[in-house]
């Protein structure tokens, strides 16, 4: 996602929430399962924690405290931004009667 970090400090939750729920929408609309859907956006925010944990070099408590302020904002994001799409993809299912949608892929 291009300008997380404007995404993490300036957007609101109703941004977020619009955001992701119009990204629910769309994929529900492409026929993405939604099981498929979320494990997308779980293994995105793993990759993207993973990676800042690689880059991350604590020198002393304050770096420490910004790093586990930013993983906690990562975590609020993502999850809510999971929840969001969530809502926005059984709205389309509910409004299209589940036939555009993809099945899930577990039985």
């Amino acid at each position: 996602m291009r300008h997380l970090s404007e995404w993490l400090l300036t957007k609101t939750g109703r941004d977020v929430e619009r955001r992701y729920f119009e990204i629910g929408e769309r994929r529900a609309s492409q026929g993405v399962a939604l099981s498929d859907f979320c494990w997308s956006i779980v293994l995105v925010k793993e990759h993207l924690w993973e990676f800042l944990q690689r880059q991350g070099s604590m020198h002393g408590p304050v770096e420490i405290y910004g790093e586990m302020e930013l993983l906690r904002l990562l975590d609020q994001f993502f999850d809510r931004g999971l929840c969001f799409a969530t809502e926005g993809y059984e709205q389309y299912a509910q409004l299209h009667n589940g036939s555009d949608v993809a099945p899930s892929k577990r039985g």
